[in-house]
């Protein structure tokens, strides 16, 4: 099972997942069996079969407080839904239970509009004329815990039309439609000195420092993303990113 928070249209399961967010139920055939999913501020619990103790408990919504509609949906194969209820429960404080950051975490973040990413090539970086004209957004407060900048919180989400879908073979090939956003922070250092940077991303990311590529990871590269593939020669320089 997963929760998975949806930002301007764009899912991020590939994001979230571990404690809170994941959680692992049998699933009977055949056998009607009960759901119930409680929802009390910032946090919710489901449960499955068991009706006191809960298969996945979430600490931090990450939705924000919206109205809408609640509906059910299956992505494949036959499934049936029956007595479904929703109750009304008392009010509650929106109140945020975030993981720590862990140290050392690059916090501070600004993004640039999103582009075309078929028509840029996205092993070259910004050089300084370009970045100079962009229109830099700063990542509101900083990264959310454990370091993340979720883009779909700043950007639409694309929605590719994917050529893969009957052909599994293409799904390295560029798709129309894929946008490409560069995200900038500056390290600072006393000295000359050698860091590891970890960094996990999702899809394809490229890493620059100093205009200078230092890596290009992810599907279109076969290449997995490992979190601590990197290391870095600090020279009081900037880095900039695009995912």
């Amino acid at each position: 099972m997963q929760y998975t928070p949806v930002l301007n249209t764009g899912a991020n399961w590939q994001i979230y997942n571990g404690p809170g967010f994941t959680g692992a139920v049998d699933i009977p055939k055949d056998v009607w069996f009960h759901l119930r999913l409680e929802v009390v501020g910032a946090q919710a619990k489901l449960y499955v079969k068991d009706m006191d103790k809960p298969a996945l408990v979430m600490n931090d919504l990450k939705s924000g407080i919206q109205k809408g509609r609640v509906a059910l949906y299956v992505l494949t194969g036959a499934t049936y839904f029956s007595n479904f209820e929703v109750r009304t429960t008392p009010d509650a404080p929106w109140e945020r239970h975030p993981p720590a950051m862990p140290p050392g975490t690059l916090t501070k973040w600004n993004l640039s509009p999103s582009y075309d990413a078929l028509a840029r090539n996205l092993e070259r970086p910004i050089d300084t004329t370009e970045s100079d004209a962009i229109h830099w957004q700063e990542v509101e407060v900083e990264a959310e815990p454990p370091g993340f900048v979720v883009l779909y919180r700043y950007r639409e989400a694309p929605h590719p039309i994917v050529t893969f879908q009957g052909d599994f073979s293409k799904r390295l090939e560029p798709q129309k439609g894929m946008r490409v956003v560069y995200a900038r922070t500056s390290i600072e250092s006393d000295r000359d000195q050698v860091k590891k940077l970890e960094i996990g991303y999702s899809d394809d990311v490229s890493v620059f420092l100093n205009e200078k590529i230092l890596s290009t990871e992810g599907e279109a590269h076969k290449v997995s993303a490992t979190p601590d593939f990197l290391a870095l020669l600090i020279r009081k320089t900037m880095l900039s990113t695009f995912h």
